[in-house]
């Protein structure tokens, strides 16, 4: 296995990293040909890299007697971008007073983090008072971040999503070449994380994608830049695969990859961010932003933030696909009543851009200029009515190619099943299988079978079942 070593010496003594000449540092490339121990040389030279050398985030815990020899896990957060940075864990702990550290900081950053006590000792996260949760903010200075806790029982429930490795190997044609992966709800289409290398350093190595729940269905979308231009291309220009995993019970969990030409046209979706700056009035409101398709007035998805963490940050999410126009809804609750309110009431803002080929990122800077962007209160609302029976209420476009939503509505909190079938009754896909809240709903289906294969033309039906009630209609996929 190929890795690297990084190092430097502090030359201006300020107990900081800083990029060369005035500190000295170098990176030192090293391929693993053993199983054990090992050593490598080096002779002092003045090739000098810039090695972007991360700080730690240290949480020194004190008063934890109650939690002797139970599990504690940690994950931190960057507060300006929403992006996980990263996670440590202990087997048992073995003292009242104990440090865990996460690298990946940088300076002037704002961090959370997430950490709980395995109380009942199951392996997995549970809402507090089964397990013991809590976070702590911490705003980074000059080098590590420290943040102090002591124990008590003011415990915070946490949006705690596992982890899911993805093992890779045989990588040996897309060495050097740019790699993404993402991992993406069934049911919805939604996307969970991504995760990249700029460059794939060796023919073995793993990719991490946080967000997993429990018991769910996925898929893991992945692709190596092959023909180089930095954006995705259908194969075999590049070569892209899907991998279909469902969660179990036990956390976080791995699935395994081996090279090969069974290609997938996985047909990638890109990334979103949007730079915030100057949003001084909003320090501490909550801030939701949402994507809207124009053309189908489909919501792509949405993502906010508890409290606006800082003057200028940015918000992120992925499912952005090229050729798309999107409207970009955002908003700050400005009297802090937990809702979305016309403004001036609240503030709100929308953007509108035609997607292109690759990432986007657009900035905003505060301003007065608001947009009532009548913001429903759900990820798949489409009105504020109260619903009053169990029903499908269609599906738009239809005819379609090559994908359709599917609209529905339930009238309280029950379990759900949305499925497609063939016209010789064949389940080839399900889009739900899950406990849906009271209201409208909407679920995309992409013209795919479970396999993610496309389906020929021709007519399907769609069924829509609770535990007393099954309905059904018929679509027509067109080419």
């Amino acid at each position: 296995m190929n890795t690297a070593l990084i190092f430097f010496a502090d030359h201006n003594s300020d107990g900081l990293y800083d990029a060369p000449p005035v500190d000295h540092a170098w990176r030192v490339e090293y391929k693993v040909e053993t199983d054990g121990d090992d050593t490598t040389s080096f002779s002092h030279n003045t090739d000098f890299y810039d090695i972007e050398w991360p700080y730690r985030f240290v949480l020194d815990m004190d008063g934890m007697t109650p939690h002797l020899v139970q599990a504690i896990y940690m994950r931190v957060v960057d507060l300006l971008t929403r992006q996980e940075v990263g996670r440590a864990s202990l087997d048992a702990l073995t003292e009242s007073t104990y440090s865990l550290a996460v690298s990946g900081t940088k300076e002037s950053g704002k961090y959370r983090a997430e950490f709980f006590a395995d109380l009942n000792g199951n392996g997995l996260y549970d809402d507090p008072p089964v397990d013991h949760t809590w976070y702590v903010d911490a705003e980074a200075g000059n080098g590590d971040v420290h943040a102090a806790f002591s124990h008590n029982t003011n415990f915070a429930a946490l949006d705690w999503g596992y982890v899911l490795e993805l093992e890779i190997s045989g990588l040996s044609p897309h060495l050097n070449e740019f790699f993404e992966a993402r991992l993406v709800e069934q049911s919805t289409e939604r996307e969970i994380s991504r995760t990249r290398l700029d460059a794939v350093y060796d023919s073995e190595f793993s990719l991490f994608l946080a967000g997993m729940r429990l018991a769910k269905d996925y898929y893991v979308d992945f692709y190596a830049d092959h023909n180089g231009n930095g954006i995705y291309d259908a194969p075999p220009t590049d070569h892209a695969w899907r991998l279909s995993y469902s969660s179990g019970d036990d956390g976080d969990d791995n699935v395994s990859f081996s090279h090969n030409t069974n290609f997938t046209d996985i047909d990638w979706a890109y990334a979103f961010t949007l730079n915030l700056t100057g949003l001084t009035p909003h320090l501490g409101e909550y801030f939701e932003m949402r994507m809207v398709n124009t053309a189908t007035t489909e919501e792509v998805g949405r993502v906010s933030v508890d409290a606006v963490p800082a003057a200028d940050f940015s918000i992120s999410m992925g499912g952005m696909h090229a050729g798309q126009e999107y409207n970009v809804d955002f908003y700050a609750d400005h009297n802090g009543n937990g809702q979305y309110d016309a403004p001036p009431t609240d503030h709100a803002w929308r953007l509108t851009f035609a997607q292109q080929a690759g990432d986007t990122a657009l900035n905003f800077s505060h301003n007065t200029n608001f947009t009532d962007i009548q913001f429903p209160t759900s990820l798949f609302s489409s009105t504020l009515t109260p619903v009053k029976e169990f029903a499908i209420l269609g599906n738009y476009p239809n005819p379609f190619n090559p994908s359709t939503v599917i609209r529905f509505t339930v009238p309280f909190n029950q379990k759900v099943n949305v499925s497609i079938y063939d016209i010789n009754g064949r389940k080839i896909r399900t889009l739900v299988n899950d406990v849906v809240a009271s209201g409208y709903h909407q679920v995309k289906w992409d013209g795919r079978n479970s396999h993610g294969q496309h389906m020929a033309a021709g007519m399907y039906f769609y069924t829509l079942t609770s535990s007393s009630r099954i309905y059904s209609k018929k679509m027509i996929l067109i080419k």
